[in-house]
């Protein structure tokens, strides 16, 4: 969820502003204060790190989605609305094939390499087989 939240802008039919505000790197930023300001707020440990942590996972989370947008796609407007630069590599087209078949490829790739974590770093089968 945290990682779609710089594709907001298609949700309110805003295409047009992609690259813009929601592709900034002021969206983490917002995300990484809000996450601070939680973790200093709190008193209660075991309530303590709760929210700090989600707004730190959506921090890191549209960091990413922005930074992979960067990398592979058609790049982002990153100091947006101080600057309209549009800051790209766009390594998809150095790619031999259509754009299409690579991004599949490359999201079937991220797709192993997060299963692959989920099993053998979390033991998550083992977890799920206990509980049933």
């Amino acid at each position: 969820i945290a990682s779609i939240i710089p594709d907001l802008e298609y949700a309110f039919q805003y295409p047009d502003l992609h690259a813009a505000f929601m592709h900034s790197l002021f969206i983490p930023l917002i995300f990484l204060c809000l996450g601070i300001i939680t973790a200093v707020g709190r008193g209660n440990f075991t309530q303590r790190y709760k929210l700090p942590f989600i707004f730190f996972c959506f921090a890191v989370m549209s960091f990413i989605h922005i930074l992979l947008d960067v990398i592979l796609k058609d790049g982002a407007m990153l100091l947006y609305p101080f600057s309209t630069t549009i800051t790209t590599l766009h390594l998809f087209s150095l790619l031999p094939g259509d754009y299409i078949t690579n991004f599949i490829i490359f999201d079937s790739i991220l797709l192993f390499l997060w299963i692959f974590w989920l099993e053998f770093k979390l033991k998550l089968s083992k977890k799920v087989l206990k509980e049933l």
